[in-house]
């Protein structure tokens, strides 16, 4: 009986350690039970997300389809009408501007000039979109960035997906520190230190805003080719996203494609970006 004893310990020590193998592979390891608790997580938050009222504060301004086939080339996006889209935010009264727009390379020496001394002046907090190896830029194109960009205005844009299932995004991209050791933040949260607030720079999850209506988007979202028709109070003291809005490029997963209710079943980069600026706010 005494000799017995250790042997039926180390029996139901193995027992349970195989257990919670087992447990931890289920949940985690094996695609289908890991893509089914995504799945059940993302129609939750498509059905069960109460309507909230459209966002007071955030403005999407969206470079479309319709927008750069007014220019002879669209891309890069003409860098002129991007320093004119800059002064008349700030002239409206926004109260920050967040433009998700990469400039790696050069493109009219004039337009490029302008737009840089636009961006080295400019009154309202700013933040730009920012990328290094990771994000595929070429040695060529990080040297020409980080020329053109001044440090205290860059920031990544990538969003946090969901590569192991099913690609939907769903956090914060907190940024990272580059070889240097000079840490940029996720464009979102330079934005936020822009505006004077501390952020943790620590991973956190995207927070989905609910739909008002069937005909009504969470944040109001404009054209960017007619923002010089808006009327000034739509603007003023209003957080300002400025970005691609494509019908072909540059989507991404939401939540919503898991239910034929939610009209927000695939986004833009710049549509991710609101809810992504914790303490926007005021």
């Amino acid at each position: 009986m005494i000799r017995g004893r250790p042997a039926q310990l180390g029996a139901f020590v193995a027992i349970v350690a195989l257990a919670t193998v087992a447990s931890l592979a289920v949940l985690n390891g094996l695609p289908f039970f890991g893509g089914f608790e995504r799945w059940v997580e993302n129609y939750r938050i498509a059905t069960l997300t109460p309507p909230e009222a459209q966002h007071p504060d955030i403005v999407i301004v969206a470079i479309t389809d319709d927008t750069v086939s007014r220019f002879p080339y669209s891309s890069p996006i003409d860098r002129g009408f991007l320093a004119d889209l800059l002064e008349l935010m700030a002239a409206r009264g926004a109260r920050g501007v967040l433009l998700d727009v990469l400039l790696d390379r050069a493109t009219e020496p004039d337009k490029d000039a302008r737009f840089k001394a636009v961006i080295e002046s400019y009154k309202v907090p700013l933040a730009i979109s920012y990328g290094r190896e990771p994000e595929r830029l070429t040695a060529d194109e990080i040297e020409f960035l980080d020329g053109y960009l001044p440090l205290a205005r860059r920031g990544f844009g990538n969003l946090v997906t969901d590569d192991l299932y099913d690609g939907t995004v769903r956090g914060i991209y907190p940024g990272r520190a580059l070889p240097d050791g000079t840490f940029i933040p996720g464009i979102a949260t330079r934005l936020v230190e822009q505006l004077g607030r501390t952020v943790a720079y620590v991973p956190r999850a995207l927070a989905y805003r609910g739909q008002p209506a069937d005909n009504v988007e969470p944040f109001l979202a404009l054209p960017a080719h007619t923002a010089h028709l808006l009327p000034a109070p739509l603007l003023a003291g209003k957080i300002v996203l400025i970005g691609g809005d494509f019908s072909l490029i540059d989507r991404h997963r939401s939540p919503g494609s898991s239910s034929m209710r939610m009209r927000w079943r695939s986004c833009s980069r710049i549509a991710s970006h609101p809810s992504s600026a914790p303490g926007a706010k005021a």
